[in-house]
């Protein structure tokens, strides 16, 4: 089923790769204090497998996690920790996605990424946020975000220091934040 997105100035639209059975529509949030875009997009999200087993939370967090620090390792930035509030945060907004058939940076109910990390119980400060759809597992989601500029800026990111993953139905998650 097709579904239009229609995206705040904030966001930043980024690749759309093919794949064999679908296409990948990636999005990526700059921290909350940068403006990022100055013009609305519109997407269609299609075909998207549930592929990725999620069963063992605690292992698929510490595999993105080792994952994304691969990556900050390779940029000489410091590694980040696992937080369970903004694990709580990002796995909320991955079945939201999916309950919606959209991939967007605000909840069903209209919330922003600062408004879902509040109700999670986490304080907010510099912020950033990566969705992707149509990733099968952690290895391809974070080559998927390594190859896009907004998605990698946010792996990336020194002042992050840590992070929370989400999966749910094909939809992809991460929260990234500064630390106390």
């Amino acid at each position: 089923m097709n579904r239009a997105l229609l995206l705040d100035r904030r966001i930043i639209v980024r690749t759309a790769v093919a794949t064999t059975s679908a296409i990948f529509i990636a999005l990526a949030a700059g921290p909350v204090d940068t403006e990022v875009c100055c013009n609305p997009y519109q997407l269609i999200a299609m075909n998207v497998p549930d592929a990725y087993d999620t069963s063992d939370t605690a292992d698929f967090q510490e595999t993105l996690k080792h994952l994304v620090n691969k990556v900050r390792k390779e940029q000489g930035v410091r590694s980040v920790s696992v937080d369970a509030r903004l694990t709580k945060a990002a796995q909320l907004h991955s079945r939201d996605m999916a309950a919606m058939n959209s991939l967007t940076h605000f909840g069903s109910d209209g919330s922003t990424l600062g408004q879902r990390l509040s109700r999670s119980g986490f304080k907010r400060r510099s912020v950033g946020e990566n969705v992707a759809l149509n990733q099968t597992s952690p290895r391809e989601v974070i080559e998927a975000w390594s190859s896009s500029p907004g998605h990698l800026e946010n792996m990336i990111n020194p002042r992050f220091a840590q992070v929370g993953f989400g999966f749910d139905d094909g939809y992809w998650t991460a929260v990234f934040t500064s630390s106390n």
